[in-house]
Protein backbone atom coordinates (compact mmCIF):
# COMPACT_ATOMS: atom_id res chain seq x y z
CA UNK A 1 0.00 0.00 0.00
CA UNK A 2 1.79 3.30 -0.80
CA UNK A 3 1.30 6.16 1.46
CA UNK A 4 2.24 9.91 0.26
CA UNK A 5 3.71 11.84 3.12
CA UNK A 6 3.55 15.70 2.85
CA UNK A 7 5.63 18.00 4.05
CA UNK A 8 4.95 21.95 3.93
CA UNK A 9 7.73 23.93 4.17
CA UNK A 10 8.71 27.93 4.02
CA UNK A 11 12.08 29.10 5.26
CA UNK A 12 13.31 25.71 7.30
CA UNK A 13 16.36 25.10 5.06
CA UNK A 14 17.84 25.10 8.62
CA UNK A 15 15.24 21.75 9.80
CA UNK A 16 14.30 20.52 7.12
CA UNK A 17 16.44 17.38 6.80
CA UNK A 18 15.75 16.17 10.00
CA UNK A 19 12.07 16.07 8.50
CA UNK A 20 12.62 14.42 5.58
CA UNK A 21 15.40 12.09 6.86
CA UNK A 22 12.89 10.83 9.75
CA UNK A 23 10.54 9.69 6.70
CA UNK A 24 13.15 7.89 4.88
CA UNK A 25 14.22 5.94 8.02
CA UNK A 26 10.80 4.83 8.06
CA UNK A 27 10.27 1.12 8.84
CA UNK A 28 7.47 1.04 6.03
CA UNK A 29 9.37 1.35 2.54
CA UNK A 30 6.24 1.71 0.35
CA UNK A 31 6.15 5.96 0.55
CA UNK A 32 6.34 8.72 -1.76
CA UNK A 33 7.70 12.44 -0.27
CA UNK A 34 6.01 14.99 -1.37
CA UNK A 35 7.86 18.62 0.01
CA UNK A 36 5.99 21.57 -0.68
CA UNK A 37 7.72 24.41 -0.69
CA UNK A 38 5.78 27.50 0.07
CA UNK A 39 8.07 29.79 -1.97
CA UNK A 40 10.68 29.79 0.08
CA UNK A 41 13.63 32.43 -0.31
CA UNK A 42 16.18 30.50 1.73
CA UNK A 43 18.31 27.36 0.28
CA UNK A 44 15.30 24.69 1.00
CA UNK A 45 15.06 24.04 -2.71
CA UNK A 46 18.90 22.70 -2.59
CA UNK A 47 18.66 20.82 0.27
CA UNK A 48 15.77 18.14 -0.60
CA UNK A 49 16.80 18.05 -4.55
CA UNK A 50 20.15 17.11 -3.22
CA UNK A 51 18.53 13.62 -2.22
CA UNK A 52 19.50 10.60 -4.56
CA UNK A 53 16.33 8.97 -3.74
CA UNK A 54 13.14 8.50 -5.91
CA UNK A 55 10.84 8.71 -3.57
CA UNK A 56 11.70 12.46 -2.70
CA UNK A 57 9.58 15.11 -4.77
CA UNK A 58 10.25 18.47 -4.71
CA UNK A 59 6.86 20.59 -5.46
CA UNK A 60 6.79 24.20 -5.77
CA UNK A 61 4.26 26.82 -5.16
CA UNK A 62 4.84 29.21 -7.21
CA UNK A 63 3.22 31.85 -4.60
CA UNK A 64 2.94 31.66 -0.95
CA UNK A 65 -0.50 29.80 -0.20
CA UNK A 66 0.39 28.81 3.86
CA UNK A 67 0.71 25.58 5.20
CA UNK A 68 -2.97 24.69 4.27
CA UNK A 69 -2.47 25.95 0.66
CA UNK A 70 0.79 23.56 0.23
CA UNK A 71 -1.07 20.62 2.43
CA UNK A 72 -3.36 20.90 -1.26
CA UNK A 73 -1.10 21.21 -3.22
CA UNK A 74 0.39 17.98 -2.25
CA UNK A 75 -3.33 16.65 -1.17
CA UNK A 76 -4.14 16.76 -4.80
CA UNK A 77 -0.49 15.65 -6.26
CA UNK A 78 -0.55 12.72 -3.74
CA UNK A 79 -0.70 9.05 -5.33
CA UNK A 80 -0.97 7.44 -2.74
CA UNK A 81 -4.48 5.65 -0.95
CA UNK A 82 -3.68 6.97 2.61
CA UNK A 83 -1.82 9.96 3.57
CA UNK A 84 0.76 11.05 5.91
CA UNK A 85 1.59 14.69 7.02
CA UNK A 86 4.86 15.95 8.20
CA UNK A 87 5.51 19.08 9.69
CA UNK A 88 9.01 20.33 8.83
CA UNK A 89 10.06 21.30 11.88
CA UNK A 90 9.32 18.03 13.93
CA UNK A 91 10.12 14.44 13.32
CA UNK A 92 8.33 11.07 13.63
CA UNK A 93 10.12 8.02 14.84
CA UNK A 94 11.19 5.06 13.29
CA UNK A 95 7.93 2.51 13.22
CA UNK A 96 5.34 5.63 13.26
CA UNK A 97 4.11 4.84 9.51
CA UNK A 98 4.32 0.70 9.76
CA UNK A 99 2.13 0.93 13.11
CA UNK A 100 -0.49 3.29 11.54
CA UNK A 101 -0.35 1.09 8.05
CA UNK A 102 -0.89 -2.07 10.45
CA UNK A 103 -3.95 -0.19 12.13
CA UNK A 104 -5.75 0.35 9.60
CA UNK A 105 -5.12 -2.48 7.46
CA UNK A 106 -6.12 -4.66 10.95
CA UNK A 107 -9.04 -2.70 11.60
CA UNK A 108 -13.00 -4.10 11.39
CA UNK A 109 -14.18 -0.34 11.49
CA UNK A 110 -14.40 2.69 9.42
CA UNK A 111 -11.11 4.29 10.22
CA UNK A 112 -10.74 7.34 8.13
CA UNK A 113 -8.02 9.11 10.07
CA UNK A 114 -5.73 8.12 12.23
CA UNK A 115 -3.40 9.95 15.34
CA UNK A 116 -0.67 9.21 17.52
CA UNK A 117 0.91 10.47 20.76
CA UNK A 118 3.50 12.95 20.45
CA UNK A 119 6.10 14.61 22.40
CA UNK A 120 7.37 18.20 22.76
CA UNK A 121 10.95 17.61 22.47
CA UNK A 122 14.06 19.88 23.21
CA UNK A 123 15.82 18.83 20.59
CA UNK A 124 19.22 21.10 21.23
CA UNK A 125 19.29 19.46 24.86
CA UNK A 126 17.52 16.09 23.49
CA UNK A 127 15.25 15.61 26.15
CA UNK A 128 11.06 15.02 26.15
CA UNK A 129 9.94 18.10 27.49
CA UNK A 130 5.81 16.86 27.60
CA UNK A 131 3.91 14.01 26.69
CA UNK A 132 0.75 14.32 24.60
CA UNK A 133 -1.27 10.60 24.71
CA UNK A 134 -4.57 10.45 23.37
CA UNK A 135 -6.82 8.80 25.71
CA UNK A 136 -9.66 7.38 23.65
CA UNK A 137 -9.38 5.42 21.28
CA UNK A 138 -12.27 6.59 18.79
CA UNK A 139 -13.13 10.52 19.04
CA UNK A 140 -16.47 11.44 17.86
CA UNK A 141 -17.36 15.19 16.31
CA UNK A 142 -19.14 16.50 19.55
CA UNK A 143 -15.39 15.15 21.13
CA UNK A 144 -13.46 17.47 18.79
CA UNK A 145 -15.77 20.60 18.56
CA UNK A 146 -15.19 20.47 22.01
CA UNK A 147 -11.03 20.33 22.70
CA UNK A 148 -8.36 18.90 20.15
CA UNK A 149 -7.88 15.53 21.60
CA UNK A 150 -5.42 14.59 19.22
CA UNK A 151 -1.90 15.35 18.53
CA UNK A 152 -1.34 17.77 15.93
CA UNK A 153 -1.20 17.25 12.03
CA UNK A 154 2.51 15.60 12.07
CA UNK A 155 0.93 12.53 13.70
CA UNK A 156 -2.03 12.21 11.42
CA UNK A 157 -2.59 9.54 8.87
CA UNK A 158 -5.60 9.68 6.78
CA UNK A 159 -7.66 8.35 3.88
CA UNK A 160 -7.32 10.46 0.88
CA UNK A 161 -10.68 9.83 -1.13
CA UNK A 162 -12.01 11.52 2.21
CA UNK A 163 -10.84 14.64 2.43
CA UNK A 164 -11.30 15.20 -1.12
CA UNK A 165 -14.95 15.05 -0.36
CA UNK A 166 -14.74 18.56 1.57
CA UNK A 167 -11.99 19.49 -0.64
CA UNK A 168 -8.91 19.24 1.73
CA UNK A 169 -7.72 21.98 3.99
CA UNK A 170 -9.63 25.54 5.14
CA UNK A 171 -7.18 27.65 3.68
CA UNK A 172 -8.86 30.34 5.53
CA UNK A 173 -8.16 29.13 8.50
CA UNK A 174 -4.71 30.85 10.42
CA UNK A 175 -4.54 28.53 13.30
CA UNK A 176 -6.64 25.98 14.49
CA UNK A 177 -6.08 23.64 11.08
CA UNK A 178 -5.64 20.41 12.23
CA UNK A 179 -9.04 20.58 14.64
CA UNK A 180 -10.57 21.81 11.64
CA UNK A 181 -9.64 18.85 9.80
CA UNK A 182 -10.03 16.25 12.12
CA UNK A 183 -13.51 17.60 12.88
CA UNK A 184 -14.73 17.11 9.00
CA UNK A 185 -13.10 13.81 8.91
CA UNK A 186 -14.85 12.34 11.54
CA UNK A 187 -18.46 13.78 10.19
CA UNK A 188 -17.62 10.81 7.67
CA UNK A 189 -15.72 8.18 9.23
CA UNK A 190 -13.94 6.65 12.23
CA UNK A 191 -11.14 9.05 13.64
CA UNK A 192 -9.28 6.92 16.21
CA UNK A 193 -5.94 7.53 18.01
CA UNK A 194 -3.45 5.31 18.82
CA UNK A 195 -1.97 5.90 22.61
CA UNK A 196 1.73 5.65 21.51
CA UNK A 197 4.44 7.88 20.76
CA UNK A 198 5.54 7.78 17.86
CA UNK A 199 6.22 11.91 17.18
CA UNK A 200 8.45 14.30 18.20
CA UNK A 201 6.92 18.29 18.55
CA UNK A 202 9.76 20.75 18.38
CA UNK A 203 9.46 22.99 21.11
CA UNK A 204 12.25 25.01 20.80
CA UNK A 205 10.78 26.75 17.22
CA UNK A 206 9.58 29.90 17.78
CA UNK A 207 7.75 30.15 14.42
CA UNK A 208 5.28 28.19 15.67
CA UNK A 209 1.73 29.19 15.46
CA UNK A 210 0.86 27.86 18.80
CA UNK A 211 2.68 30.73 20.23
CA UNK A 212 0.43 33.67 18.63
CA UNK A 213 -2.41 34.65 20.13
CA UNK A 214 -3.34 36.96 17.18
CA UNK A 215 -3.14 34.45 14.80
CA UNK A 216 -5.73 31.68 17.23
CA UNK A 217 -8.03 34.70 17.91
CA UNK A 218 -8.77 35.14 14.26
CA UNK A 219 -8.64 31.29 13.52
CA UNK A 220 -10.98 30.88 16.62
CA UNK A 221 -14.09 33.51 15.30
CA UNK A 222 -13.67 31.29 11.97
CA UNK A 223 -14.17 28.32 13.53
CA UNK A 224 -16.80 29.35 15.10
CA UNK A 225 -18.86 30.97 12.65
CA UNK A 226 -18.18 27.70 10.28
CA UNK A 227 -19.95 25.44 13.31
CA UNK A 228 -22.10 27.87 14.87
CA UNK A 229 -24.96 26.16 13.89
CA UNK A 230 -23.54 22.74 15.60
CA UNK A 231 -22.49 24.60 18.97
CA UNK A 232 -26.15 26.08 19.41
CA UNK A 233 -26.95 22.63 19.55
CA UNK A 234 -25.11 22.35 22.88
CA UNK A 235 -24.90 24.73 25.52
CA UNK A 236 -21.30 22.95 26.94
CA UNK A 237 -20.11 23.09 22.88
CA UNK A 238 -20.75 26.67 22.30
CA UNK A 239 -19.59 27.64 25.54
CA UNK A 240 -16.41 26.40 25.05
CA UNK A 241 -15.93 27.98 21.60
CA UNK A 242 -16.64 31.24 22.61
CA UNK A 243 -14.29 30.44 25.97
CA UNK A 244 -11.02 30.73 22.75
CA UNK A 245 -12.28 34.14 22.04
CA UNK A 246 -12.30 35.18 25.52
CA UNK A 247 -9.24 33.44 26.07
CA UNK A 248 -7.48 34.59 22.54
CA UNK A 249 -8.99 37.87 22.89
CA UNK A 250 -8.12 38.67 26.14
CA UNK A 251 -4.31 38.69 25.22
CA UNK A 252 -4.92 40.79 21.79
CA UNK A 253 -7.25 43.69 23.31
CA UNK A 254 -8.84 43.36 26.82
CA UNK A 255 -11.33 45.76 26.35
CA UNK A 256 -12.65 44.19 23.29
CA UNK A 257 -12.79 40.60 24.78
CA UNK A 258 -15.42 42.26 27.57
CA UNK A 259 -18.27 41.62 25.21
CA UNK A 260 -17.61 37.61 26.01
CA UNK A 261 -16.52 37.94 29.68
CA UNK A 262 -19.89 36.52 31.49
CA UNK A 263 -19.23 33.72 29.06
CA UNK A 264 -16.88 33.04 32.11
CA UNK A 265 -19.26 32.54 34.84
CA UNK A 266 -21.43 30.20 32.90
CA UNK A 267 -18.52 28.30 32.71
CA UNK A 268 -18.14 28.21 36.93
CA UNK A 269 -21.66 26.85 36.47
CA UNK A 270 -21.61 24.24 33.92
CA UNK A 271 -17.25 23.63 32.90
CA UNK A 272 -15.08 24.34 35.21
CA UNK A 273 -12.22 22.59 33.56
CA UNK A 274 -12.77 25.17 30.81
CA UNK A 275 -13.02 27.07 33.49
CA UNK A 276 -9.51 26.86 34.74
CA UNK A 277 -8.63 26.54 31.03
CA UNK A 278 -9.73 29.78 30.52
CA UNK A 279 -7.82 31.54 33.03
CA UNK A 280 -4.77 29.95 32.42
CA UNK A 281 -4.84 30.89 28.85
CA UNK A 282 -5.90 34.42 30.17
CA UNK A 283 -2.98 34.75 32.68
CA UNK A 284 -0.04 32.89 30.56
CA UNK A 285 2.68 35.62 29.84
Amino acid sequence: MLVSVIIPTYNRAYLIKDAIDSVLNQSYHDIELLVIDDSSTDSTAEIVQSYNDERVKYLLNTRTKGAQGARNTGLYKARGEWIALLDSDDIWLPNKLKTQVDYVTNSENNVVGLSTGSAKYDFENQHILHYKIPQKKWHTTEDLLYKNYLSGFSTFFFKKKIALQFSGFDERLPAMQDLDFYISMSKIGRVDSIPEVLTYIREDNDDRITKNHSLKLDASYIFYQKYKMHLKKSILLENKAISRLLAYGWKNNKIKSLRYFHWLFLSLIIDRSNLRWILSNMLRK
